[in-house]
């Protein structure tokens, strides 16, 4: 596990992502963090980095014996948030707590011994790539073994999608309890964890449409691409985390300069050795 790439990035329009990478000695864990905050929320940046720093704080503090349960943690951020809120409304020049001041979205992703543990509130992304995903027939929009595992907490209200569940000063145990995803490790072929804001790609953000001929599906670039990135880098077979900040910061240089991006767009990657052995 300790050869395993662990890497954090966002482009920032909005500035209201929020990411972060841990790594817990004891416990032999390491993981990725990404948060999204609200965009109809005034303060959606301070809330994405609360919540991450909060996160974080708890799983570095892991000792060994500690299990990670995922609905406890995501209480205990809730909690914190609350806690921090109210003794300090006047930094927010607030009197008391206003709940549309504060939301945000989680996706924690960790690597364990021999499984991925992942959970969520919110929408966004979670892509499981199998190691040689980059083998496909390039008549397919996507690679097979490569799959998205997130299933948005998104309903429909009023015409358009809302969120259901995420952060906010709601004391509503209700609203942060998250999904929870459990990867057996391939070690055969080796896997990439990728976790992304709804700013590269979200279910509930997917372009559908209707036509005579048939219904089609709008192709996202920021998926294509990124997936291309990954195939490169892999390519090239020097497993170094400066050439995977390097492939991500392309990604990010190359789409931006074509303005596809209209939203904050942050990735979370795990990538085991396996994948280029």
């Amino acid at each position: 596990m300790s050869d395993t790439l662990i890497y954090t990035a966002t482009y920032g329009i909005k500035n209201e992502d929020y990411t972060c990478s841990f790594v817990n000695q004891e416990l032999n864990i390491r993981g990725v963090l990404i948060a999204d905050g609200i965009g109809s929320c005034k303060e959606a940046a301070f809330t994405s980095k609360f919540v991450v720093n909060a996160a974080v704080q708890f799983l570095e503090g892991l000792k060994q014996g500690d299990n990670i349960d995922f609905s406890i943690l995501f209480t205990y951020i809730q909690t914190e948030l609350i806690r921090h809120v109210s003794e300090n409304l006047s930094i927010f020049s607030l009197e008391s707590i206003i709940n549309e001041y504060f939301g945000s979205t989680l996706i924690v992703a960790i690597e364990t011994e021999k499984t991925f543990k992942i959970a969520y509130v919110g929408n966004g992304s979670i892509w499981h790539f199998r190691g040689d995903f980059y083998k496909y027939f390039q008549n397919q929009y996507l690679p097979w073994s490569v799959i998205n595992m997130l299933n948005p907490h998104t309903h429909l209200e009023e015409g358009k999608e809302a969120l259901y569940k995420y952060f906010t000063t709601t004391p509503n145990k209700n609203l942060v309890e998250p999904t929870v995803i459990e990867i057996s490790k391939d070690n055969l072929l080796g896997d990439i964890i990728m976790i992304c804001t709804d700013g590269i790609y979200s279910y509930d953000q997917t372009s559908i449409g209707k036509v005579a001929s048939g219904i089609w599906i709008h192709a996202n670039e920021q998926i294509t691409q990124i997936i291309k990135k990954m195939e490169i880098f892999l390519s090239e077979k020097s497993f170094t985390i400066d050439n995977l900040k390097n492939s991500v910061e392309y990604y990010f240089e190359e789409l931006s300069s074509k303005n596809i991006f209209e939203d904050d767009a942050s990735i979370g990657l795990i990538i085991t050795p396996q994948t280029i052995s």
